[in-house]
Parts: C-alpha cells; sequence; structure tokens
C-alpha cells in the first residue's frame, strides 16, 4: 500500500533532513567513484543508526555522473556524517578524479511518498 506522507512543519517537530549530491568522474575513472560510493554506502549501512536512506545512482546517459540521496533523522545526523573520518576519507580517494565540484544540496524534507520494497519489487 503506497502512503503520501506530510512531514511536520512546526519547527518543534522531528524534521527529516536530505542531502542530494552530483558527481561527475573524469572519464576512464568512474570505477573508482562507484567503488568509493558503495564504500560510503556499506559504513553508513553499518556504522550510522541516524541515516535512514542512502541511494546511489547513475547517469543513463553518461556513466561518469553519479547522485546519492541521503535521508538523515535529523540535521545532527546529517552534519556527524559530513563530518565524520569516513567521509573525509571517501573526499580524498575521490578529489583527484572528479571532473569539476561535487554539487551538494542539503534540504529539509517537506513531504515524502514512500512506497514498501515488496511492492516496488512486483512493479
Amino acid at each position: 500500500m503506497s502512503r503520501f506522507h506530510e512531514l511536520p512543519s512546526s519547527a518543534t517537530d522531528s524534521v527529516m533532513y536530505g542531502l542530494s549530491a552530483i558527481l561527475k568522474a573524469r572519464k576512464g575513472k568512474e570505477q573508482i567513484l562507484e567503488k568509493a560510493l558503495r564504500d560510503i554506502v556499506e559504513h553508513v549501512a553499518r556504522y550510522e543508526a541516524g541515516t535512514i536512506e542512502y541511494y546511489v545512482g547513475r547517469d543513463l546517459s553518461d556513466p561518469t555522473v553519479f547522485t546519492t540521496y541521503e535521508r538523515y533523522i535529523n540535521r545532527e545526523a546529517m552534519d556527524a556524517h559530513n563530518s565524520s573520518a569516513e567521509c573525509a576519507a571517501f573526499y580524498e580517494t575521490i578529489n583527484p578524479i572528479l571532473d569539476g565540484d561535487v554539487i551538494l544540496v542539503e534540504a529539509e524534507e517537506l513531504v515524502a511518498k514512500q512506497v514498501a520494497k515488496l511492492e516496488r519489487s512486483q512493479g
């Protein structure tokens, strides 16, 4: 069953935070960037309880372009992730192979549609 969720708008309520990133690898360096992204997701899954979801995608028309969408329970969880040693090591790995700056958008979620994983797999 799909549900449309209105997230709290009051400053006193709990609000989810999101971070979207667009990263472009230099041609021929896509595998390095993909591995670094997979590694950071693995770390997040094991050690960051405040990170609710962390998605990585690859552009269908340009295999050098990757996107992330990250969801955090609150601002503190997002800040903890961004200031972690693992995040610093991630950027140390990818900075030499990037083609341009990483585009980051930090956001306070306003609305969300969530679909159960089973429902998504059924089409």
